[in-house]
């Protein structure tokens, strides 16, 4: 393959302060995958289905490290190796309609408890964003399959920032057009990339994992709380705006 040529710029907007813990949470901005949905082993076997296309062995390990907080792009050159830019769009670009296509035949598992969440969030009167590394087209089937295309005040997809994640334009982007300051902003990610993106965006953290690994994870890279899901099992009995209200004030 051809030396690197990268188009993922990793140099920052001029940093933020971080949000100090007792600002008033009045938004919610929602990473996607493996927040709203349970999606990564769809994309796991999406990339799994493209490495075996391309000739290349996958170890799990190489997959999970490789597919976890990136965008398409880096993703691709992280699996595949070195590879001139175009290169590294077109496979993740096939990738992508390949994991829409598993998506639309098998449909996508919400995580537990979320559609409950969200509307008990917009009774509450919090302005909500989804703000994802995700392709639209990615993000427009997911909410559709979920039920929540309208349940938003605003989305923000790859194709709508410069920088991926652990950058904070994604987040401060989504901040910027619910109209509410980023200390009064609450990121709700699974990946560690995404909390050092909502702490660097000067944004409250938490984290949603699945594992105690994961969990762990999360919390060295800076998330003030972490969930497993959104079950009033998990939440400690409350609703959702009633556990950020106890537990994120």
């Amino acid at each position: 393959m051809s030396s690197r040529v990268s188009s993922i710029r990793r140099n920052s907007p001029t940093p933020v302060p971080e949000a100090k813990s007792g600002s008033a949470v009045q938004a919610i901005l929602f990473d996607m995958d493996g927040v709203l949905v349970r999606s990564n082993p769809g994309h796991l076997a999406a990339w799994r289905e493209l490495a075996g296309r391309l000739g290349v062995q996958l170890s799990e390990a190489e997959l999970a490290y490789g597919a976890s907080g990136r965008r398409g792009p880096e993703i691709a050159e992280v699996l595949f190796g070195p590879a001139a830019a175009e290169a590294c769009r077109g496979w993740a670009a096939d990738k992508e309609a390949c994991f829409r296509e598993r998506a639309r035949a098998q449909g996508l598992p919400a995580m537990p408890g979320v559609a409950r969440a969200v509307a008990d969030l917009q009774s509450a009167g919090y302005r909500l964003a989804v703000a994802t590394s995700a392709p639209r087209e990615n993000l427009e089937l997911t909410l559709a399959l979920l039920g929540l295309e309208s349940a938003f005040a605003t989305t923000v997809s790859a194709e709508q920032v410069r920088l991926g994640k652990p950058d904070p334009e994604v987040y401060l982007t989504a901040g910027e057009r619910l109209g509410v300051a980023a200390h009064n902003c609450c990121v709700v990610e699974d990946a560690a990339a995404g909390i050092e993106a909502g702490r660097r965006a000067g944004m409250r953290t938490l984290g949603v994992a699945e594992s105690a690994e994961q969990e762990a994870i999360l919390l060295r890279a800076g998330a003030e709380r972490v969930i497993s899901d959104f079950t009033p099992a998990a939440l400690e009995g409350l609703s959702f705006p009633a556990w950020l209200a106890r537990f994120m004030r």
